[in-house]
């Protein structure tokens, strides 16, 4: 699973201004017409599109990078699911 936060070195408790500084920096540093590394730009890039956005930081706060309904982030959030389709829908055998 990416982590956006370690990508950028900002905190998960960062604040926008914080992302946007952090992003700025690497982009400086990496953007391939100035000689930088254009994978690390693109990872640095990829990670802002998310964190910028207060929805998508949302969910990747919640999910991880695959995002909801493309997987789980970590074992954590497949048993609160399963803990609350187990107390809403009792007796639900069949899962799709």
């Amino acid at each position: 699973m990416k982590d956006y936060y370690k990508t950028l070195g900002v905190d998960k408790n960062a604040s926008q201004d914080e992302i946007k500084k952090a992003f700025r920096t690497l982009a400086h540093k990496h953007h391939p017409d100035k000689g930088g590394d254009e994978k690390k730009f693109k990872e640095a890039s990829e990670a802002y599109q998310i964190l910028s956005d207060e929805k998508k930081r949302k969910e990747y706060d919640t999910y991880g990078s695959a995002g909801p309904g493309q997987g789980f982030g970590d074992k954590a959030v497949l048993m609160r699911l399963v803990f609350q389709v187990s107390k809403v829908g009792r007796g639900l055998t069949v899962w799709t």
